[in-house]
Order: structure tokens, then C-alpha cells, then sequence
């Protein structure tokens, strides 16, 4: 679900920038997830941690698109998704 937000955000700002972000995301999830006292706070931890890895995955792809120079390169992107 955050994978279609996270393209947007990396056509609009600076790849690097958006990327550290997504990591950020994703550890303050996986943070809030370890000190979680209650079943809800786990919970909401998951839901952010899962947001950071769409933005990571997202990254990926934009980052092997931006290193072959190319938008249509069809072995680059099943070289991803294997």
C-alpha cells in the first residue's frame, strides 16, 4: 500500500534523501515493535515498520532503474523481482 506513495516521493525528491527516510521509518517501527508493552502498540510498530519496507523496496527498484540509465530495461527489472 505505501509502495504507490514512496514512488511518488522519490519522483518528487531527492533518491538518497527519501531512501534514509524509508530506513528510518522502518527502524523506529521495528524499535517501537521491541518496547511494546501492549498487544495495540505492537501492532502500530508492525504497521510502521511495514510502511519503511514498501519505501526500502520501492528504493530498490528506483535505484536499479537510475543505475542502468534506462526505464524500459526488462532484465534489470526481472533481475529485481526474482
Amino acid at each position: 500500500m505505501t509502495q504507490p506513495l514512496f514512488g511518488e516521493l522519490y519522483s518528487s525528491f531527492a533518491i538518497k534523501s527519501v531512501y534514509i527516510a524509508s530506513i528510518a521509518l522502518f527502524e523506529a517501527g521495528s524499535l517501537t515493535s521491541a518496547l511494546a508493552q501492549n498487544a495495540p502498540l505492537f501492532i502500530f510498530g508492525r504497521a510502521l515498520s511495514g510502511a519503511g519496507f514498501g519505501g526500502i523496496v520501492a528504493g530498490g527498484v528506483v535505484f536499479v532503474q537510475f543505475l542502468n540509465n534506462t526505464q524500459s530495461d526488462s532484465n534489470a527489472n526481472t533481475s529485481i523481482h526474482v
